[in-house]
């Protein structure tokens, strides 16, 4: 265990998983990597690496636990598609 100080204040606290001896560690980095993307604080592709799994089983998990993929919205992901159908056919 480390603790980050910032001065006289603790600022974090960094664990070791392995060595907190829990009894199924994938399920908690699998949790830990849900909960860390669905507050924004990491990519789907930083959440599948630290839990192990790859890119398309982390999408399919998070679609599954019903978490928005994105914080696009309707328009702005139909007016993205437009823009990049566009591009690929001017570069295809």
């Amino acid at each position: 265990m480390v603790v980050v100080m910032k001065r006289d204040t603790p600022t974090a606290l960094l664990i070791d998983l392995e060595k907190l001896d829990l009894p199924d560690i994938a399920n908690v980095k699998v949790a830990l990597a849900v909960a860390l993307f669905k507050s924004a604080a990491i990519s789907v592709g930083s959440a599948a690496r630290m839990a192990g799994k790859s890119l398309p089983e982390m999408l399919t998990l998070i679609s599954n636990l019903g978490i928005p993929l994105t914080t696009t919205s309707p328009v702005e992901a139909t007016e993205d598609m437009d823009v990049a159908r566009e591009w690929l056919e001017q570069n295809a």
